[in-house]
């Protein structure tokens, strides 16, 4: 008999209410090829079917369940409950807090969950009380909480998310790879002056990723100053309308989804980010890996990464164009760069998550 069938796997479910384009899918893309190179597990998948994640974990995982987007479902939770004593699962890893609310009630029933947050957000209204309320109550039955930074983890901390004492801080990583291929700018054509300066963003058009106050900086801008913002989401209509009416068409850019977002951050000059929090953005450790400038608000997720001098107060216009304009975002490029050489390579900080199942 051959190694692979004497081996005995085990058997690993992750879940996530999302495979659009974010962090969160990313993640579990990565881990999802990470965990094919290690023989002993037999991993399991979990999520919606949409793109561009979801084909890739339908194909990659050993057997597919489907999820609804970002939506909790009673008659799902009991399909999964059956798909996982069907397939010998002991243990499930969930992404986000959707996935959350799935994986840590099979707890119930002999599975050990291991959550990672992707994210800690204040609450802002009374359905956000709710579901903060039922967090904390979830958070029992959980066996391990990861968090991908250490303010995303203040933040739990803050919110009384982490009454669960067993929790752990890893970051996210990179698979960084040397090839310099310059290929075609298809960005060229936004330099509309001769010393024109392209300021991207790559993020999600939805009110939590602040998109709106990055036009209303723009407003106080130079011309030069061309905005280019990569993504798609339901505030996507509202912000075309608000460039419109501030009559900035001609140097704010909505691109939809980017296929290629290194390429997009190697065409920019300047990366840019006015979200109320994150995890760990992608984005940024892409760009740092990149030798691109960054000026982003200061907030969870990014307080980690950066200087004091490349954050910004979200309702500060005065500083976000004072600190644009400035010299200083180029400097500190080379420390970024080994910063993150050293500290977020992907195997190394998947080799220390896998030792939780």
């Amino acid at each position: 008999m051959t190694d692979s069938a004497t081996t005995i796997k085990h058997h690993l479910l992750l879940i996530t209410l999302r495979s659009d384009l974010g962090g969160g899918p990313r993640h579990v893309s990565d881990l999802t090829g990470f965990l094919k190179k290690q023989k002993k597990f037999q991993t399991y998948i979990a999520s919606p079917l949409e793109s561009p994640y979801g084909g890739q974990f339908q194909a990659e995982g050993y057997a597919h369940f489907e999820l609804p987007h970002r939506r909790f479902s009673l008659f799902k939770l009991l399909q999964l409950l059956v798909f996982c004593h069907k397939h010998q699962i002991k243990t499930v890893h969930s992404h986000g807090r959707g996935a959350g609310a799935y994986s840590r009630f099979l707890t119930l029933f002999n599975i050990k969950v291991i959550h990672t947050f992707h994210g800690v957000h204040a609450p802002k209204n009374f359905a956000d009380q709710v579901k903060l309320y039922l967090d904390k109550i979830l958070n029992v039955f959980t066996h391990k909480n990861i968090f991908v930074s250490t303010s995303e983890f203040k933040q739990a901390q803050n919110l009384g998310l982490t009454m669960n004492q067993n929790f752990q801080i890893i970051s996210n990583g990179l698979n960084l790879s040397n090839d310099d291929t310059h290929l075609e700018d298809q960005w060229d054509q936004y330099r509309t002056h001769q010393n024109s300066i392209l300021v991207g963003c790559l993020t999600r058009l939805d009110e939590h990723k602040g998109n709106k106050y990055l036009i209303g900086y723009f407003r106080k801008l130079p011309e030069h100053f061309i905005l280019l913002i990569a993504g798609d989401g339901p505030e996507k209509d509202e912000l075309k309308k608000m460039i419109d009416d501030y009559g900035l068409s001609h140097r704010i850019h909505l691109l939809g989804n980017v296929s290629e977002p290194d390429h997009f951050l190697r065409s920019i000059d300047i990366l840019t980010s006015a979200s109320k929090s994150e995890g760990l953005p992608y984005a940024m450790l892409e760009a740092m890996a990149l030798k691109v400038p960054i000026l982003a608000s200061k907030v969870s997720g990014h307080v980690d990464l950066l200087l004091r001098e490349n954050l910004f107060e979200r309702d500060n216009t005065s500083e976000y164009c004072r600190k644009i304009q400035s010299s200083f975002l180029t400097k500190n490029i080379e420390m970024n760069h080994r910063r993150i050489l050293d500290d977020f390579d992907l195997e190394k900080n998947f080799s220390e998550l896998i030792k939780n199942y």
